[in-house]
């Protein structure tokens, strides 16, 4: 009986986990989007598009990890997408196309977001 309430119970917290990583994810696209939308028209078509590709590309890969059985690969592409987002960022940033608040602010959701991987990940490998 009680491993049928721990089960029950770790199910509840994998559930609010997954959630919480795919709202953080779809925080951190608004926070793209508003940040595109301040970019020069000129790249806004160009690096703005590509980065607002590629983060919905993450979110597709935390949501498809969220339903699959198999989400080894599923959550590696993401770490990949992640990785290639901040790239990103960090190039709007430096070309003067992100002030330096919503820079930091973006970041800090990409970092903790890459952790949330990280440990979804390592509990994958453990399991």
């Amino acid at each position: 009986m009680n491993n049928k309430i721990t089960t029950k119970r770790n199910n509840i917290v994998d559930e609010e986990f997954k959630m919480n990583i795919i709202h953080k994810t779809y925080h951190m696209m608004k926070e793209l989007y508003l940040a595109v939308q301040q970019y020069p028209k000129s790249e806004k078509y160009a690096i703005g598009q590509e980065t607002k590709y590629i983060a919905s590309m993450l979110l597709q890969f935390l949501v498809k990890a969220k339903k699959r059985t198999n989400k080894k690969t599923i959550l590696q592409d993401a770490d990949a997408s992640l990785e290639l987002l901040r790239l990103y960022v960090r190039l709007g940033n430096e070309l003067k196309y992100l002030d330096n608040a919503r820079y930091e602010s973006i970041s800090r959701l990409n970092i903790e977001i890459g952790k949330m991987i990280g440990g979804w990940l390592k509990e994958i490998c453990t399991n």
